[in-house]
């Protein structure tokens, strides 16, 4: 019988270098390395999150911003708009001759044609309707009331007829042949 020598297997030469055993000081140094890496990757990972957040916070007051400035020149427009058609009223109104051209734009109830001939259209039909609102026109005079008196009917500031009080007025109102 013969002893055989065994040999020990061939390492390949493609195989990563074995580790050094747990105790010793290569392996400490290398699993500190390890943790420190792990701990600069998880705050890099967490300041990336807290940048993301930061971002989206900022770019979401920034939108707030953009769409509160939208509706205020939204609203700027509205008013301009309605600046110029009040303009235009009160133009077309003093063309016309209104005593209060402002008064124009009111009586047209906010409903104001873009167009001027059919904003002047409408201003002439406010203007023969109320005829008041004109300069040239007689303003109506609050309180004054057709009066009869006699039978006949006179205006307040008219000279009237001088009856005076007893049987004559009684006369008058009755007549003669009353008893």
């Amino acid at each position: 019988m013969s002893v055989t020598q065994e040999t020990p297997p061939a390492e390949p030469k493609d195989t990563p270098t074995q580790l050094p055993p747990n105790d010793s000081p290569a392996t400490s140094e290398l699993e500190a390395e390890v943790h420190r890496l792990r701990r600069a990757i998880a705050k890099t990972e967490k300041e990336s999150r807290e940048a993301d957040e930061a971002r989206k916070k900022e770019q979401g007051r920034w939108q707030e911003l953009a769409e509160e400035n939208q509706r205020k020149a939204e609203s700027a427009e509205l008013k301009l708009a309605e600046l110029d058609a009040r303009q235009r009223v009160v133009e077309i109104a003093k063309a016309l001759k209104f005593r209060d051209p402002q008064d124009a734009y009111l009586q047209l109830g906010g409903d104001i044609p873009d167009d001027e001939k059919s904003l002047r259209s409408r201003l002439d039909g406010v203007a023969k309707d109320k005829k008041y609102l004109l300069e040239d026109a007689q303003p109506p005079t609050p309180g004054l009331h057709k009066v009869v008196h006699d039978g006949k009917e006179i205006n307040p500031g008219e000279e009237q007829d001088d009856t005076q009080p007893g049987l004559e007025r009684l006369v008058a109102a009755y007549g003669e042949n009353s008893t």
